[in-house]
């Protein structure tokens, strides 16, 4: 049985391991679950020739594992033996095809042997790691999988290890989204022209990778590329460094977000693979500056529809385990004066407090929440479980006039605002977020004197899209568009110039 050098046994426990603490789906819900780890994942050999490689499993329940050992996993042309093996030299022990006891909490190590009895294309052989009194190790590909191939002539076998900064099967990529790994080969099989690439495999992250074949200093030979081709001959042991880069963030999933390294020969035909978990930047969080935008539809209760924008100005959101909290107020009430006749004016000259003075009328106009220029303040509560987004936005806006002159009375108007979002947020350097968003608007509205019957309470629905960009320092940002007038002020001011007549 081929065997390589004493580090690879060691690794796959590495591996195993931190795939285990990285929270992997395990085994049923009882006292024994079961993970496993193959080393080298793929291999490359003629019809007749046993593959061989190492595995580990590990018993993470309470009790012994018991009569454990590794089969086939669906219907191959091939034949599969495999032996316990001491963790440190990689020697076999024991009776070749017998199964072993696990202690709770341990770990067993075997070589194993996947001959193939006719010509078999590059396979994910699936292989089942189970114990008497357990279910099957879940099957992870890249993980505990083994790519093989089995050709009716000798060709290229690229046996390839990872190794990662932190020695554990995993890349972390820094908070700029950058990452590296290194790669080491060894070619078990004749020579020939390879070709190596990385990619995700099936996962679609947003990641790029350059490539390297590297020196005995490990530093690169030649600028990183897509891919590297070169010749390998029989017992060469080339070693590339991969440079990994995210434009945005994903979740951390080892059994899934992966980067898979593969080096093919002229037909394109796989000869070697091996792959790395991809992890972006721990921090999952949505805390900073948020610029909240929105566009839809509004749908008046009388039928009427017209399109709907929502731009908040830069606000601070706070993040508390999941919990997300913030306030905002958006617009002003001197973004009003283009509404109204030249010969009118509004000033708020302290929160909560404006005058509208036109010829022969003023009006003191209050407004609650007492807001510097009588904006609309919006309470901001939500959630961020992974990448799932849920927020809301409510606000209760209250906004009273008493007016004299050559009409007197008063007005007043009550809203309640109320907007949830539901969206998938991204995290990386900047994090982000999008989705969907449905609000509603109550109104309450009154007049006396003069300016009974002068203002229309309107309900209304909206709906639509919106987008989040995340700053990640609180604090304030670049000044966006305008932001949204506050309604209810609207509506009022809108009745006392109606009630005069402009």
């Amino acid at each position: 049985m081929w065997r390589a050098n004493t580090g690879v046994a060691s690794a796959a426990w590495a591996i195993v391991a931190a795939l285990v603490l990285s929270g992997l789906p395990s085994g049923p819900a009882h006292a024994q679950s079961l993970a496993a780890a193959v080393l080298p994942t793929s291999r490359s050999v003629q019809v007749g020739a046993p593959a061989t490689a190492f595995a580990t499993i590990i018993n993470a329940g309470n009790i012994p594992a018991t009569s454990c050992g590794i089969a086939l996993g669906g219907n191959l042309p091939a034949v599969l033996h495999y032996q316990t093996t001491n963790p440190v030299t990689n020697a076999p022990v024991g009776t070749p095809d017998t199964p072993a006891t696990i202690p709770p909490g341990q770990a067993q190590t075997y070589s194993f042997s996947i001959t193939a009895t006719s010509p078999l294309s590059p396979t994910d052989v699936r292989l089942t790691f189970r114990c008497a009194n357990t279910s099957p190790a879940p099957v992870i590909p890249g993980v505990n999988t083994l790519l093989l191939s089995a050709s009716a002539t000798p060709v290229p076998d690229i046996v390839a290890l990872v190794a990662t900064p932190t020695n554990d099967g995993v890349v972390a990529l820094d908070g700029t989204g950058a990452g590296v790994f290194a790669v080491g080969s060894v070619n078990v099989g004749t020579s020939g022209v390879i070709t190596v690439t990385a990619d995700t495999g099936t996962a679609s992250l947003p990641v790029i990778f350059a490539l390297c074949q590297t020196t005995a200093n490990s530093q690169c030979a030649q600028a990183p590329g897509a891919s590297v081709t070169l010749q390998v001959d029989a017992n060469q042991t080339p070693a590339f460094g991969v440079f990994v880069f995210a434009a945005n963030g994903f979740a951390t999933d080892p059994a899934v977000n992966r980067a898979f390294v593969r080096f093919r020969d002229r037909a394109g035909v796989t000869r070697g693979s091996s792959s790395v978990a991809i992890k972006t930047p721990a921090a999952t969080t949505l805390a900073g500056t948020w610029r909240l935008t929105a566009s839809g539809v509004a749908r008046a209760d009388n039928g009427a529809t017209e399109a709907f924008t929502l731009d908040l100005p830069p606000f601070a959101v706070a993040q508390t385990g999941n919990a997300l909290s913030g306030t905002v107020v958006a617009g002003d009430a001197e973004d009003l004066i283009g509404i109204l006749p030249s010969s009118c004016s509004l000033s708020c000259a302290a929160p909560g407090s404006c005058s509208l003075t036109c010829p022969g009328l003023a009006c003191a106009i209050a407004c609650n929440p007492a807001t510097p220029l009588c904006g609309e303040r919006l309470a901001l509560t939500g959630t961020i479980s992974g990448s799932a987004l849920d927020f809301t936005l409510q606000s209760n806006p209250s906004v009273s006039a008493t007016c004299s002159g050559v009409a007197s009375g008063t007005l007043f108007i009550n809203e309640t605002n109320l907007y949830t979002g539901t969206g998938t947020a991204l995290f990386g350097a900047q994090p982000a977020a999008s989705g969907t968003f449905a609000g509603r608007t109550n109104q309450t509205c009154g007049g006396t004197g003069d300016f009974a019957g002068a203002i229309e309470c309107v309900g209304f629905s909206t709906s639509g899209t919106f987008d989040l960009s995340v700053s990640p320092k609180l604090g304030p940002s670049a000044a966006g568009a305008a932001a949204p007038r506050p309604t209810a002020l609207e509506a009022l001011t809108r009745a006392a110039v109606r009630g005069l007549g402009f």
